[in-house]
């Protein structure tokens, strides 16, 4: 998911200044997932410091940004404001997601549609990913469940999965 929040920004940048080489665009913003009262730092470009934590309060934010995410969260669709595009997708799975832009000049009216089609895109990736990871994560517990069930069968064998499997991990390191 952190690669796609990365590259969904460089993509922004890059739909927004289509003339300007992708080493020179000018823009900034941040893609997050917000849990709780929290925001979990997904990709980052410029905007906020380098040293940014991972899980951070809506506090450590500009006050005008906590406004835009705040207003976002409700409305519950895109918002411009002169130069900046705020976005919120809400998943199947509870998880809101907040995309804050800051283009280096104001956003025309079809810079704004372009963003909007661009966003709906967005939101239909998020759902996939998210879709993805459960699939996985899923599929994950399915094979260690029958793993378990196979090694149970005797007592010969019981518990040889496991004791394999830490000795596999014992001798990688």
């Amino acid at each position: 998911i952190e690669k796609f929040a990365a590259a969904t920004l460089a993509q922004l940048g890059r739909l927004l200044q289509p003339e300007t080489p992708s080493t020179d665009v000018q823009s900034s913003g941040f893609v997050a997932t917000l849990e709780h009262d929290r925001l979990q730092l997904l990709a980052n470009t410029d905007y906020l410091a380098e040293s940014s934590p991972t899980y951070f309060s809506q506090k450590d934010l500009p006050e005008h940004v906590c406004r835009l995410i705040q207003q976002v969260r409700q409305e519950e669709q895109c918002i411009f404001q002169e130069q900046i595009y705020v976005d919120y997708f809400h998943s199947r799975y509870g998880l809101e997601n907040i995309i804050f832009f800051q283009n280096p000049s104001p956003l025309n009216d079809i810079e704004q549609d372009l963003l909007r089609i661009f966003s709906g895109n967005i939101a239909v990736a998020f759902d996939n990913i998210y879709l993805n990871q459960a699939i996985v994560s899923t599929q994950k517990e399915v094979i260690f469940t029958l793993g378990q069930v196979i090694d149970t069968r005797s007592k010969e064998t019981d518990h040889h999965v496991k004791r394999i499997a830490a000795l596999a991990y014992a001798l990688a390191l």
